[in-house]
């Protein structure tokens, strides 16, 4: 309800010309004889719509019409007063029939949305730090597809360019038993990947000695340089075999963790693509015919400070190699041109000077923001006790996002991801993750749910009907009001792209009901109210049971 007069309110200040960025708040009354809601917005809105804050109220209150709010009162010095109806029975009746107005509120209406997530380079398994935007992502197309989106998800498979150049190096230095050198992959992973590598000869070229040792990470990219050029020389042909095994060995791994954790793609869409299918030539011609790019030292460059990017950015190098940005604008560009479609992407907040190159090069090619969005995730932190977990990919010292879910569990992972704001920083802490107290969220909720079956077990049969809703008491309204809110918090998660209201709804739903729990006998010898509490026990699971499939969380009915 309180969303309900928000909007109204929202409404009638568009109508009058006075939203522009005004902060509408509405607020549950501390004396019923004032009403059930409050808002102080003819306050706020006095000084810069120039009138008393008595007549602006007033004519507010003139405005209002909306069949849930039955009374409009106003009292000085502007407070605009609501009073509501509270009949659920349409609500009620609703979620007995498992009605899709109420689960699956369609505003979507088909469109069609691609959304790109996780996308991390197959340069070894997943830590940690991908596990937020894999559960993140995953949620939001369940969510959206449950608004009436059609959602197709892809993965972008990072196989071609530099890194996967230094990670085949990487794998052929572990073959030949030497140390991996600073700025190259490490790790476990690859020593019992290289016990199943493609059969080979081996030999060490005396070159290799000298380029080790004369290793430095501060010499830039001549080191891997050298080290590339010489591995691709000294295995010839077996260079490509070796690269393509291990690419593919990863990526494996990967698509098996990610099934593990709940998270399957439409497409795995492979960089090394835009290469053989010609996409990235058909680019290139097109940007070089409209005059966005040009010719300097040698290098091809594209004129992204034409659309507010801090400078113009390389799309072939002078040594003839395209950049991962030439490749990426292609990606981008055969996504937009295959329907007409929304793209969101879901990228790691070190990508955040990624974003203006990519919508300078689609505005080049004729695409406008309506068509893209990005959302950055911020890094996931990982504490054992107060101790933080360092994490670095090339030295190989990280928690994989296997060994964090095996830990702790799917259902507690993925939500311990969602339930922040993605632009906030996440500290994960392992402990509370499986403790089973009430301040472990996600227990707290799936709690809930076991214990509302736990009633059912012990009362037998329970056949809901609305008629069963009876006078209500304060804390049996405030219940039913959160649940009527749930069809309106997956609207605004899908239309602000904010998946962390699911979860935080979620909480605030099973925290009533444990008050709730706690307070007020379930089973009572009186039929009526026993069938009345009973009905509300059964929205609650019901709401909650489904709140939480769409995070890919269980439901359990014991615990």
């Amino acid at each position: 309800m309180n969303e309900i007069i928000k909007q109204e309110l929202l409404s009638i200040l568009n109508q009058l010309g006075w939203a522009s960025d005004t902060n509408v708040i509405v607020s549950p009354t501390k004396n019923p004889e004032h009403g059930d809601y409050s808002s102080n917005i003819a306050l706020i809105l006095s000084k810069s719509v120039d009138q008393p804050p008595m007549k602006i109220a007033r004519k507010i209150q003139s405005m209002v019409n909306h069949a849930e709010i039955t009374r409009v009162d106003v009292a000085s010095p502007g407070f605009l007063n609501f009073f509501t109806t509270r009949d659920y029975t349409p609500q009620i009746q609703m979620i007995i029939d498992n009605d899709e107005r109420f689960f699956a509120p369609s505003i979507g209406k088909g469109r069609v949305v691609y959304l790109e997530y996780v996308s991390a380079n197959p340069t070894g398994p997943l830590h940690v730090g991908h596990g937020r935007s894999a559960a993140y992502g995953s949620s939001l197309a369940s969510i959206l597809s449950k608004t009436g989106f059609n959602i197709h998800t892809e993965y972008y498979i990072n196989d071609a360019g530099l890194q996967i150049d230094i990670l085949t190096a990487s794998m052929w230095l572990c073959l030949l038993n030497l140390p991996v050198p600073d700025g190259c992959y490490k790790g476990k992973y690859l020593s019992d990947m290289s016990q199943s590598t493609p059969e080979m000869t081996l030999e060490t070229p005396p070159a290799l000695t000298e380029i080790l040792s004369k290793w430095s990470i501060d010499t830039g990219s001549s080191s891997h340089d050298s080290l590339i050029k010489l591995c691709k020389e000294t295995l010839g042909s077996n260079y490509s075999v070796l690269k393509k095994w291990i690419v593919q060995s990863i990526t494996e791994q990967i698509k098996s963790d990610l099934n593990a954790f709940s998270v399957k793609f439409d497409h795995w869409f492979s960089e090394s693509t835009v290469l053989e299918n010609n996409s990235l030539q058909s680019l290139l011609q097109q940007l070089e015919k409209s005059g966005h790019t040009y010719e300097k030292d040698s290098a091809l460059w594209f004129k992204s400070t034409d659309y507010e990017d801090e400078k113009d950015r390389v799309l072939r190098r002078s040594n003839g190699i395209y950049t991962y940005f030439a490749h990426d604008l292609a990606y981008h560009y055969h996504k937009c041109h295959s329907k007409p479609h929304t793209i969101i992407n879901i990228f790691g907040a070190d990508h955040h000077g990624y974003i203006p190159r990519v919508k300078a090069g689609l505005h080049a090619l004729g695409l406008g923001d309506n068509q893209f969005k990005c959302i950055l995730i911020q890094f996931a932190n990982l504490f054992r006790g107060s101790e933080k977990v360092q994490m670095s990919t090339r030295s190989g010292e990280f928690v994989t996002l296997k060994d964090l879910y095996d830990e702790v569990g799917i259902d507690a992972a993925r939500f311990f991801y969602c339930m922040k704001k993605c632009d906030q920083h996440l500290d994960f802490d392992l402990e509370l993750a499986k403790s089973r107290s009430s301040q472990n969220p996600v227990y707290y909720i799936q709690y809930a749910h076991a214990r509302i079956f736990s009633i059912f077990e012990k009362n037998g049969q329970y056949l809901p009907a609305s008629s069963h809703w009876q006078q209500a008491s304060d804390i049996e309204l405030k219940i039913m009001e959160k649940i009527a809110d749930y069809p309106r918090t997956l609207i605004r998660v899908s239309q602000h792209h904010e998946v962390y209201q699911l979860p935080k709804y979620l909480l605030e739903l099973a925290t009533l009901f444990h008050k709730y729990y706690n307070n007020t006998p379930i089973l009572t010898d009186n039929p009526n109210d026993k069938h009345h509490r009973l009905l509300l026990c059964y929205m609650i699971a019901k709401t909650i049971r489904s709140g939480l499939s769409l995070l890919h969380i269980s439901s359990p009915e014991s615990m």
